[in-house]
């Protein structure tokens, strides 16, 4: 099954120079475990504001309370257990949170006609 896992950060979490190398570190060697496993099938950093845009929903509510997504891996994996184990291992948990989201792989992607 694959899962959309997503990284969060808070505005107000600042890290100093050292954390930010550490779990940086850590993510990279968290990859190379993915690949090797063949579990990650695509991978992103999303680029920082003032690039990002929120539209506001329905309601006409702004979104500022919302963490800051830094970016997304999609990964393939056995089961629903199996993509909350690499949840639960990721580095990124130091620093922000994480979001697991499984994919609808048996609908067509009628918006992109694929």
């Amino acid at each position: 099954m694959r899962y959309l896992m997503l990284f969060h950060m808070h505005d107000e979490v600042e890290l100093r120079e050292d954390q930010n190398q550490k779990c940086f570190a850590e993510m990279m060697s968290f990859v190379d475990e993915l690949k090797s496993g063949n579990s990650l099938i695509f991978d992103s950093q999303v680029l920082p504001e003032p690039d990002a845009v929120q539209f506001p929903g329905m309601s006409g509510l702004e979104l500022q309370t919302h963490p800051k997504l830094g970016g997304f891996f999609v990964i393939d994996v056995p089961n629903h257990e199996a993509a909350l184990e690499l949840a639960e291992q990721c580095p990124h948990r130091q620093v922000g949170a994480v979001s697991i989201y499984p994919l609808n792989e048996t609908q067509e992607n009628a918006y992109v006609g694929t």
